[in-house]
């Protein structure tokens, strides 16, 4: 918590450096050019009591009377960092009129969001997450890309503040984790490059991989063994029937068991565009903090 409150300090006398990583990224990977700042006039803010027009993905027939009428933002497009209450469900939040109750009621919560849920019940930890709409019913997925860069950016900024020693001892030691196939051919492909592109925005840059399939060892030598999808669910779990019984101590389970339903399937971005893999990035986000309370919470019985 001490590299927060230093870093606290620097940003009341200087900019962050959110804009600074981020147009760094933009010179290095022209083709993530969807992730750059939004045009100012897709930032529009409806009044709490007026709902969005049914029937429209836009907001092109909403009543602009209706808008909020607020200060210029800061020239240079400097994002604003709030460092206090965020409010994390298990839903999204798209009514105004109860964001603004919660936030009053909560003392001034103003980041609504479901992955780090119940999170800080098992273990200290900071939240960094961007900002991307108000909550509202008016949907506006201009600043979705650009609010999840800005977010791995501030993070790349608050790793800066701390020694590489102390990161590592703060780290709760859940063991082991790796990767196998069972059966598909993209299970033993090398790290596809939008992947990898997608991974670097959230300041992850080691994306090598050693490509291998599921052996009798991992099921004595793994606690848990999560599937993506309901197909591989059940070829792990008939390979693990078929070999010996003392090396079936893992539990197989699927990894949308800890989703926001027992059957969730982790989505498969590779035929679709790159904003897939931003999606199946903060699905697995959420997915890995969920798991993580559960072992953390496992621990503690």
């Amino acid at each position: 918590m001490g590299a927060v409150t230093i870093m606290i300090s620097d940003h009341r006398i200087q900019f962050n450096k959110v804009t600074t990583f981020l147009s760094k990224m933009l010179e290095n990977y022209p083709k993530l050019r969807a992730y750059a700042r939004p045009r100012p006039e897709t930032d529009i803010l409806f009044k709490a009591d007026y709902n969005h027009v049914d029937g429209n993905d836009t907001c092109k027939n909403c009543d602009k009377s209706r808008v909020e009428e607020r200060m210029e933002r800061e020239p240079r497009g400097e994002p604003f960092v709030h460092y206090g209450l965020i409010a994390s469900g298990n839903r999204v939040m798209k009514d105004a009129v109860e964001r603004d109750r919660l936030s009053k009621d909560s003392g001034g919560a103003m980041c609504f969001e479901m992955e780090a849920a119940g999170l800080m019940n098992d273990f200290r930890c900071v939240v960094i997450r961007g900002i991307a709409d108000y909550a509202d019913s008016h949907k506006n997925d201009a600043w979705h890309a650009y609010a999840s860069a800005s977010a791995a950016a501030l993070a790349k900024e608050l790793l800066s503040y701390m020694d590489s020693k102390e990161v590592t001892e703060n780290l709760p030691q859940i063991g082991t984790i790796d990767s196998a196939g069972a059966g598909s051919v993209f299970d033993l492909m090398l790290t596809d490059p939008r992947t990898a592109a997608t991974l670097y925005r959230h300041g992850i840059s080691d994306t090598r991989r050693y490509p291998r399939q599921i052996t009798p060892a991992d099921f004595a030598n793994f606690t848990y063994i999560l599937a993506m999808d309901g197909g591989t669910l059940r070829r792990i779990r008939d390979f693990q029937s078929n070999w010996p019984n003392h090396n079936r101590a893992a539990r197989t389970l699927l990894f949308g068991n800890f989703g926001e339903h027992e059957s969730e399937e982790v989505m498969d971005p590779y035929f679709e565009g790159q904003s897939t893999f931003e999606d199946l990035f903060m699905q697995l986000t959420r997915l890995s903090l969920k798991f993580l309370e559960h072992v953390l919470g496992m621990r503690q019985t």
